[in-house]
């Protein structure tokens, strides 16, 4: 028996792969679908960027967050599909309209 022959080659440096989070993702949204669960008081948005892709979290909102809870995910919903807001800022609108909609 040989030493080493067992032993696997080290990776190389580029050879991982990126998570899905860290790799920029542009142009309009595809599909956007909307969910509200039966059991908790709550509704997200999903949705998809290209074609095939598997559907991602955009935006949750809570019943704790806002009693108006249905009323927000629509804006939101509607700002994805007319005005292409991205992640980030569909996060800053969940915010402002929870304070607004308390």
């Amino acid at each position: 028996m040989g030493v080493g022959k067992c032993m696997k080659k080290p990776a190389a440096a580029g050879a991982f792969k990126k998570p899905a989070a860290a790799v920029p993702s542009t142009g309009a949204w595809r599909k956007i679908y909307k969910t509200t669960p039966k059991k908790d008081p709550r509704a997200y948005l999903c949705g998809t960027k290209a074609p095939g892709e598997k559907p991602k979290l955009i935006v949750e909102v809570t019943e704790r967050m806002s009693k108006q809870y249905i009323l927000i995910i629509e804006k939101i919903k509607e700002a994805l599909e007319n005005d292409n807001i991205s992640k980030e800022e569909a996060l800053q609108m969940r915010k402002k309209l929870c304070e607004q909609f308390p």
